[in-house]
């Protein structure tokens, strides 16, 4: 498991290539990875007592742009397409 270092950046980067670089040494290439951030402060939970998090989110990393299949605008108003002009999301 990595662990996050929020303030360094550089950091959690040089972690992440270093896991991938041993994992390809070992003949195990690694092409994509996801990973979920919950903040630790309690004061942060949608209701008190609650498991779901404000600030929660998912983190994707793609290390081939191979793997990019498609990519989907979303404008400031939540519509998909360039400019925002799009049908509103579901």
């Amino acid at each position: 498991m990595f662990r996050v270092f929020p303030r360094f950046p550089w950091l959690n980067s040089g972690i992440v290539s270093c896991s991938y670089g041993r994992a390809a040494a070992r003949g195990k290439p690694i092409d994509s990875a996801r990973a979920v951030y919950v903040p630790t402060d309690k004061d942060k939970r949608i209701w008190r007592g609650s498991w779901i998090y404000e600030e929660a989110h998912i983190q994707i990393c793609v290390r081939s742009q191979k793997n990019i299949l498609a990519v989907w605008h979303v404008g400031p108003d939540g519509r998909y397409g360039k400019g925002g002009g799009g049908r509103v999301p579901d």
